[in-house]
């Protein structure tokens, strides 16, 4: 299929319904390309939408000021309101994972969804090559079949949504309109240096491919659609398998049913698992080392893989996801008066919070001289109604997960344990039925 502005029409349809979109125009070929197919539309009344268009001004090459008039010129000719950004790439960003080109696709992106309102579209002008290539690039990094699967036809960003309407063109094809309608536009230097990847893709191996295979594209693109089917039936069946595993606490996954799984399957639930709290994933050596130690023991409650800014931790059959865990000085003493603030912020280790009740708790005649303590091993405590124990058989019998208990605040009136928030208070310092006392309870979220 050549091209044209019919051909995008019908692109188009999927495209989720908004009253205007936005055309992410850096002044190459391919984005003015789109934005003069979409011009002919508007002009011909056939869009159901306004448009607009959003130029993101890096400052990296010598060009740059040059490309930003560029896209102003095109948009006053064409008569599409035109939003210039200009993000900053930190130094240290240029030389972090990726290199420049990386640092600047993540600022324009943050960029993308800073400017789009609530329900804009924005349109990028990513085609059937850019795909291909995509797929190469990632492929060399031992992807899995959803990244294989290439960039998606449409996804949310920020308050609206990103819609990628020439993923089926090819480059050659967009070239053909675009000198077919004498249009101009910038070229940027750096495609031509093969050092970098999608350069070499782009200029050696793609046209050996092309010599050999002419209709390579073609058949790619059907791979790439049968990749994306193969995805989502993946997190269909994950979607399937979490319902089965998942417990009250969606950070918490029960054992005993994902151990009834395929080992594919429990990889495949983890992966969902993990994208569906927001955290990135492991990596395929790291989710096979995970899966190893799941299976080689039911009763291990050191089991500790560490993602990035989280961890996955194992305790009484349930696999737990939990922020990542800063170290806390357990020889911190805290004075805390509730009469006087019923929250007490705790150095890396989240609050407590006293509420007022009557009966239960802490009496509150002991509520303005309390200490915060930390576990450092042979206290002892007699809970209400309890006999006296150890710390340590308390906490064990009430089910507080391991790395939890050197972590649990410790409530202490002169020097005897007075309460363990959210487990119980000791006798002598409970307030009666008849009298006001405290709850306090311990959030380890951090603000």
């Amino acid at each position: 299929m050549n091209f044209s502005p019919d051909a995008l029409l019908t692109a188009l349809v999927p495209l989720p319904a908004s009253e205007a979109v936005v055309i992410a125009l850096s002044g190459g070929m391919d984005s003015v390309t789109l934005a003069h197919a979409l011009c002919r539309l508007r002009d011909a009344e056939r869009l159901p939408f306004s448009i607009k268009a959003l130029h993101i001004h890096h400052g990296l090459d010598i060009d740059a000021d040059a490309w930003a008039d560029f896209c102003e010129r095109f948009c006053q000719v064409h008569a599409i309101p035109l939003r210039q950004v200009q993000v900053t790439i930190p130094a240290a960003g240029v030389e972090a994972r990726g290199g420049p080109e990386d640092a600047a696709r993540r600022a324009r992106y943050r960029a993308f969804a800073d400017e789009l309102l609530a329900g804009e579209v924005l349109l990028l002008a990513h085609h059937l090559d850019d795909q291909i290539e995509t797929h190469l690039l990632r492929l060399m990094r031992g992807a899995g079949a959803a990244a294989l699967s290439g960039m998606p036809r449409c996804r949310p960003l920020a308050a609206g949504h990103l819609f990628r309407p020439l993923l089926q063109f090819s480059r050659e094809q967009l070239h053909a309109y675009a000198s077919e309608c004498d249009l101009d536009w910038v070229e940027d230097s750096s495609n031509r240096d093969a050092r970098f990847d999608r350069n070499f893709l782009r200029q050696r191996v793609l046209p050996l491919l092309g010599e050999r295979w002419p209709n390579y594209r073609d058949s790619w693109s059907k791979s790439l659609q049968l990749l994306q089917e193969s995805g989502r039936l993946a997190s269909e069946l994950a979607a399937a398998d979490l319902s089965a595993v998942a417990t009250e606490n969606r950070a918490v996954l029960s054992l005993s049913q994902l151990m009834d799984l395929s080992a594919y399957r429990r990889r495949n639930v983890l992966r969902f698992w993990l994208e569906g709290l927001g955290l990135k994933g492991l990596g395929w050596n790291r989710l096979q080392q995970l899966d190893r130690q799941l299976s080689a023991s039911a009763s291990d409650s050191q089991l500790r893989v560490d993602g990035e800014g989280y961890q996955l931790r194992r305790y009484r059959q349930a696999l737990w996801a939990l922020p990542a865990i800063q170290e806390i000085d357990r020889t911190a003493r805290l004075d805390w008066d509730i009469l006087a603030g019923d929250t007490l912020m705790l150095p890396q280790n989240g609050r407590l919070i006293a509420a007022r009740g009557a009966g239960g708790g802490i009496s509150a005649q002991f509520a303005t001289s309390l200490q915060v303590r930390y576990r450092q091993g042979g206290e002892a405590c007699q809970l209400l109604g309890r006999p006296g124990k150890s710390l340590k058989k308390i906490l064990q019998e009430y089910g507080m997960p391991p790395w939890q208990r050197d972590r649990v605040p410790l409530l202490y009136c002169a020097e005897e344990l007075a309460a363990i928030p959210g487990v119980g208070v000791a006798e002598k310092y409970a307030a009666s039925a008849a009298n006001p006392g405290y709850i306090v309870t311990w959030s380890e979220m951090q603000d």
